[in-house]
């Protein structure tokens, strides 16, 4: 890894203008390749990043300080090689499967690359830095008028929608049409083409309206399903965590009760062991094992209150032996 860092800081001691990261290492990589451009807009300089699906791209914007930092973080583990151009050398690096890295690189006229690479940024409509207060509500912007780069795809197209809107009122100007409608003699067709350009300008108005109502219900929705994913993970994890202190407490309470089993004599801490062996078991109440661990508990309890004292044992088992004093005995008397 310290290697390809360095690598990495090497090539973007020159102007990067396009750089490519691709071969995805196992098939659970997210992304088939990332694109990274430099883009210009009026006040700066910042990299466009590019993240391919089988069907969707995301874009992400950060800023030149940053890139090194996002091409080792994308690279390492999850692809084996990039190509990066500047103005005037490409760099081509592979990584093998044992980690070893390769860094070639060749001089170049990379001019025309240059020039799509610092494209200007596409004068939308809805411009970033605008404090536009619906596209604020529907998480599109920040307060100060900053697009969120999860949110720049839906950015770009709530502002091709407004394009076409843009663009069909331009192409029928609505006031250029009234003076025309208005300089026409006779009143009937006159009023006629009024009633109509009318009805045609305000259908096109209650258009606009209802499809940013469908935008505002979709992004309600997307909110509510992203609610729902954050809360089921939060109720997931929740679960895991009380399945995981069942599991300890009906492991600990066994453990605990079969230590009071397989002793010949009471042992010196017999009251220790089912006093520890007691509290565990009282922690599984309400688990169905409780009753099968409380009879596995009562059965070693009492096979120990039973065993008998080391020392008691030994004095029951001794022989009684007789310490008095002997009685004298009357001698047996010759016959005469």
């Amino acid at each position: 890894m310290e290697e390809l860092k360095k690598i990495i800081n090497d090539i973007f001691s020159e102007e990067i203008i396009k750089l490519v990261i691709s071969n995805k290492s196992n098939k659970d990589v997210k992304y088939n390749k990332i694109n990274i451009l430099l883009k210009e807009n009026k006040t700066k300089k910042y990299y466009q990043i590019e993240k391919f699906t089988d069907k969707q791209v995301f874009h992400e914007n950060i800023s030149l300080e940053e890139i090194e930092t996002a091409v080792l973080e994308y690279t390492v583990g999850n692809y084996k090689q990039f190509t990066a151009w500047s103005n005037v050398t490409t760099y081509d690096v592979k990584i093998s499967k044992k980690g070893k890295v390769h860094c070639s690189k060749k001089g170049g006229n990379n001019e025309k690359l240059a020039k799509k690479g610092h494209n200007k940024e596409k004068n939308y409509i809805l411009k970033e830095g605008m404090i536009i207060e619906p596209l604020i509500d529907l998480g599109v912007f920040t307060k100060e008028g900053k697009v969120i780069n999860s949110k720049y795809d839906k950015y770009k197209q709530i502002n091709r929608f407004i394009e076409i809107i843009d663009d069909e009122i331009k192409k029928n100007d609505y006031k250029e049409l009234t003076d025309m409608i208005s300089s026409i003699m006779d009143d009937d067709v006159r009023t006629d083409y009024a009633v109509r350009a009318r009805n045609k300008y305000d259908s096109l108005k209650d258009e606009t309206v209802s499809w940013k109502k469908v935008v505002k219900a979709y992004e309600k929705q997307q909110k509510e399903e992203n609610e729902r994913l954050v809360e089921k993970k939060k109720n997931d994890s929740e679960r895991a965590l009380k399945n995981q202190i069942y599991k300890n407490k009906i492991e600990l309470a066994r453990t605990r009760i079969k230590r009071m089993h397989g002793y010949l004599y009471q042992p010196s801490n017999m009251q220790i062991l089912i006093d520890s062996a007691k509290e565990a078991l009282d922690a599984c109440k309400g688990y169905s094992e409780y009753y099968n661990l409380k009879a596995m508990f009562d059965m070693y309890k009492k096979e120990l209150e039973e065993l008998p004292v080391k020392g008691e044992s030994n004095k029951k088992n001794q022989t009684p032996t007789d310490t008095s004093e002997p009685v004298a005995t009357e001698e047996p008397q010759e016959e005469e």
